[in-house]
Order: C-alpha cells, then structure tokens, then sequence
C-alpha cells in the first residue's frame, strides 16, 4: 500500500498548525497586555503576559528547530497567519 503523505509532511503540518493556535494565542495576549498597560492596571499582568508570550514562542520555535528546518519554516507560517488574521480584525474593529 503507498502512502501519499510522508511522515516529513505530517510532521510540518503540524508545526504550522501549532504555530497557527501558538500565533492567535499570543497576539490575544499581545492585545490584552496593551489594554491593560493603557489601561493603568498594575504592572505585574502585562509583565506576566508578556513573559508567557514570549516563552510560548520560543518553546515552540526551540522544538521545531530540532526537528529541522521545514518544520521551523512551517511554524513560522503559521505564526505569519496568525499575524495577518490579528491585523485583519484590528482594521476591521477601528
């Protein structure tokens, strides 16, 4: 029986989907924090969102290096998505 997706092809898919779900997360968080630093809430929230952001991403881009660079461009589209989807809703919102 031959198989039409490798392993290499799952596995990218994968990483772009994490990076999709990783990206709508953090820039969900990245507005978050702009709301509250303008917002003149205490200092602690916006630090703590922030230090979580940036920890997701590099955990995520920390492990898809490690399985190459497919996988590290994968993520980083899906991240790019994200991004585009994030400014798609801010232009449409104001």
């Amino acid at each position: 029986m031959m198989s039409f997706i490798s392993a290499a092809d799952l596995s990218a898919a994968a990483f772009a989907g994490a990076g999709l779900m990783l990206g709508l997360a953090y820039f969900a968080a990245l507005w978050r924090t702009v709301t509250l630093l303008v917002g003149g809430s205490p200092w602690f929230a916006p630090v703590a969102l922030t230090v979580v952001r940036i920890g997701g991403a590099v955990l995520l881009l920390g492990v898809a290096v490690r399985f190459g660079a497919p996988d590290l461009m994968a993520a980083l589209a899906g991240i790019t998505a994200a991004r585009l989807l994030a400014v798609r809703v801010v232009r449409r919102a104001g």
